[in-house]
């Protein structure tokens, strides 16, 4: 960068909230850019605490984020499968992008513990006057395909009583995954303005698959699916979770969005049919939708299967 564009560039004024903070700095050539943006490919964040399955709950919760904030105009972390930053851009170009009107998002998230005396309850939960809050400090790094040179960067933070709930009764996101949402929302609004949508995208859950590396389980299909749903949405009834495991379905719907237009409704079990491409991933399935098109899908309800898809939706809104 030269030395009078170093001068220039614009830090923008920290946004305050009770349960977190943010700040976007935005360097100056990257505005042109901007407008040009297309997509989003969410990386695999890297977490500086926890275990394995706190990584893999914040890279769902990474690629929810982005994939809201783009109203479906993303690739996430489960679709990489180990892919290297060189072979992106081929990635990126056989799911049907532009590279070179392609970011990516990369976030690293650390977290301290504190003793505190007088704030609230952050879920409303009943507790003494004196608890352990968790702070997540995240920040969150803007790349073009296939390139290592940050553009871009937002940090954030929030706080968490140790044992609450990662999301409130209300449906509010606390702690990390309220410092990763603020953090890809001002992303998505700084660098890809071009993404923000009022659309209604579909809330869609989904049934992980079995690790590459995992070993024959011995216990029978529909626990070995609810465990691994579990891991991945702590926060959700059990209800859908069972009913998800249960099935042979790869989806379960908790809003339909502009999937209403096809008769689809909350609580929906969904899956790809031969006749349509086989989908690797709800972001496959709302890319799709994003473009307005609903792949073939069939739909169990109430023990009933009925089929939708190859339908063009109205794309107004965005």
């Amino acid at each position: 960068m030269r030395p009078a564009q170093l001068l220039a560039v614009l830090t923008l004024p920290t946004v305050m909230g009770s349960c977190g903070s943010s700040a976007v700095q935005l360097q100056p050539e990257t505005q042109a850019l901007a407008l040009t943006i297309t997509a989003v490919v969410a990386l695999p964040p890297e977490l500086d605490f926890g275990q394995a399955a706190e990584q893999q709950r914040a890279s769902r919760r990474m690629g929810d984020s982005v994939l809201s904030a783009t109203g479906g105009r993303a690739i996430i972390a489960e679709e990489l499968k180990g892919v290297q930053v060189p072979q992106m851009p081929a990635l990126v170009r056989s799911l049907g992008e532009d590279p070179a009107r392609v970011l990516t998002f990369s976030v690293v998230a650390g977290r301290s513990d504190r003793v505190d005396f007088s704030s609230p309850p952050l879920s409303g939960a009943p507790r003494g006057p004196m608890h352990v809050v968790y702070d997540y400090n995240v920040r969150l790094e803007v790349r073009r395909v296939g390139g290592h040179e940050v553009i871009g960067s937002i940090d954030t933070a929030a706080g968490a009583v140790v044992g609450d709930a990662e999301v409130t009764p209300s449906g509010e996101s606390i702690g990390l995954p309220k410092a990763i949402d603020d953090a890809v929302r001002k992303a998505v609004q700084t660098y890809a303005p071009g993404l923000v949508t009022r659309a209604v995208l579909p809330r869609i859950i989904e049934l992980p698959p079995p690790a590459a590396d995992a070993k024959p389980v011995a216990t029978p299909v529909t626990v070995d699916r609810l465990r691994r749903v579990q891991l991945l949405y702590p926060e959700r009834p059990a209800t859908e979770l069972v009913a998800l495991a249960s099935s042979q379905a790869r989806f379960l719907v908790i809003t339909p969005g502009s999937l209403a237009s096809v008769g689809i409704l909350a609580g929906d079990l969904l899956g790809a049919t031969s006749a349509g491409p086989a989908l690797t991933s709800r972001a496959h399935l709302l890319r799709m939708v994003a473009r307005g098109t609903v792949p073939a899908l069939y739909v169990e309800r109430q023990g009933e299967r009925f089929l939708v898809g190859q339908t063009m939706l109205a794309t107004s809104g965005r």
